[in-house]
């Protein structure tokens, strides 16, 4: 019997049906509050990314295409949506997106992995009101998936200044 590759793993139906009902609450919570769902390509190009991604460079599942390409299978949603905002939907601006999809990073003990992430993007202009609702979507969240005790920690100077 062949196994799978070391940090990743099959999801059964039992397994899809839990993670289906978390991603529910989730998009519940974040829908409601008017952030709409955006889906980038698993594989980019990888030196159109490299430059925003920083330390995460390092980890990244690189390979080349025919063409000799060379591509890394999505390590992050944030660099991708940048780059989406930034000439696609530039127009449109402020923006809130969220996504739950797989990155692919290399872990130093698991090798290959594949992570699912759930996460939010409010691109553009951000208020003190747009933190306060992050962070209140995080908490409402939180709560909705069964996580009481949870602790927020703010770093942003202009919060305590405001």
């Amino acid at each position: 019997m062949k196994h799978i590759p070391l940090g990743l793993r099959d999801y059964l139906p039992d397994d899809i049906q839990k993670r289906d009902r978390l991603i529910q609450k989730m998009k519940t919570v974040v829908e409601s509050n008017g952030y709409q769902r955006i889906i980038t390509p698993s594989i980019e190009d990888y030196d159109q990314l490299q430059p925003a991604l920083g330390a995460l460079s390092e980890d990244c599942i690189m390979f080349f295409d025919g063409a000799g390409t060379r591509l890394v299978l999505r390590p992050d949603h944030t660099t991708p949506i940048a780059r989406i905002s930034s000439t696609r939907l530039r127009d449109e601006l402020p923006i809130q997106l969220y996504y739950h999809d797989p990155v692919f990073r290399k872990d130093p003990l698991l090798g290959e992995t594949e992570i699912f992430q759930f996460g939010c993007e409010h691109i553009g202009s951000l208020s003190l009101s747009d933190e306060v609702q992050m962070i209140r979507m995080v908490l409402d969240i939180c709560h909705g998936i069964g996580l009481d005790d949870v602790e927020v920690h703010v770093a942003h100077p202009e919060l305590f200044e405001s």
